[in-house]
């Protein structure tokens, strides 16, 4: 007894009956307490992980499904703008005459391009894709012949293209790719300089697809997902504008803090998704984000951890029960062995 009268003052001055109830409530509550908080953080890290695991796989496919996208649009892109390339060069060699844009030496003479939509509209006509001819006029490039039609529904004739466009197929000679507002219209363009017998770029060759029609069902399948029951995948563009959202969409999210946290770290998580957690709304939330450079997106989703927490709270009840049942049993037969 010396331990025990140690450890508990007055033990071997209680009745044998209370001695054995408490050494049985011990030795019931000591191993059961140890096996469930064992259990219980062994469950519960294994779930956290599971759940982990699983909303990383749902932005990486996310992820994979935009740039299967992408990759189909700059296919057709590309079949499409090598059509007007053709078709282009086919009627002759490209030159500037009296100011206009001409092809000459081909079996139809001297062939004005200004205010002429044979081309375009033949492109339009085999590939379903917009098309535009401009012409290097002083430090811009302009449209010359078009099939975009604008809000007045008129050819866009006269309007110029985009500096960022003019500085990289003008002056750099590069062929561009992007998404481009093409009067007032989201489109996933191509641009390639028009070049003179001599090398100088004097033009523009353009085709463009409705974003809408590229990318409109990858986004509503976006705003499908649901994670949990208030968790759902959005996507930011490098302006911080969302691209994607299920109620604000085309909202300017360029002064969030989660947003500068997410554009600050995206060349870091072009493979893998980063996390962030943060308070949302007075609750405790997680960002898992992913960035696409093709397009400059952030593909992120925003989660509620606590919804998934569902199987950790059952183990922990389940644990709860066992124990006071164990203490209950311990107790009564303690009871009646003291007895």
């Amino acid at each position: 007894e010396a331990p025990l009268m140690v450890a508990l003052p007055g033990f071997s001055r209680m009745k044998i009956g209370t001695k054995v109830l408490i050494l049985c409530l011990v030795l019931v509550i000591v191993p059961t307490l140890i096996l469930g908080i064992v259990a219980y953080s062994n469950s519960s890290a294994a779930i956290t992980e599971q759940v982990n695991d699983l909303l990383d796989t749902q932005i990486l496919d996310v992820q994979k499904m935009t740039q299967n996208t992408y990759q189909l649009a700059q296919q057709k892109l590309n079949g499409d703008l090598n059509v007007l390339h053709y078709t282009f060069y086919q009627i002759g060699t490209p030159d500037i005459r009296d100011g206009k844009l001409v092809l000459s030496g081909g079996s139809r003479g001297t062939y004005v391009i200004n205010d002429n939509f044979e081309i375009v509209d033949q492109i339009e006509k085999m590939t379903g894709s917009k098309a535009t001819i401009f012409q290097k006029v002083g430090n811009q490039a302009i449209r010359v012949s078009t099939n975009v039609v604008g809000a007045d529904g008129k050819r866009a004739l006269g309007t110029a293209v985009s500096d960022a466009v003019y500085d990289a197929v003008i002056r750099k000679g590069e062929t561009y790719y992007g998404t481009a507002d093409v009067v007032g219209k989201k489109y996933i363009t191509a641009y390639e300089p028009i070049k003179s017998s001599s090398g100088e770029i004097i033009g523009i060759l353009f085709v463009g697809v409705p974003e809408d029609s590229v990318y409109g069902s990858l986004k509503q399948e976006i705003k499908n997902i649901k994670l949990g029951d208030t968790g759902y995948v959005y996507v930011l563009d490098g302006a911080g504008i969302l691209v994607v959202h299920p109620t604000n969409e085309g909202q300017n999210m360029a002064n969030d803090s989660i947003f500068m946290q997410m554009n600050a770290n995206k060349e870091n998580v072009k493979d893998r998704p980063g996390v962030l957690e943060y308070e949302w709304q007075g609750m405790k939330a997680k960002a898992y984000y992913i960035y696409v450079p093709a397009l400059d997106w952030i593909i992120a989703s925003r989660v509620n951890p606590a919804e998934f927490n569902g199987p950790i709270d059952g183990i922990r009840n389940a644990i709860i029960i066992i124990l006071v049942a164990s203490i209950a049993v311990g107790a009564l037969i303690s009871l009646m062995f003291g007895r």
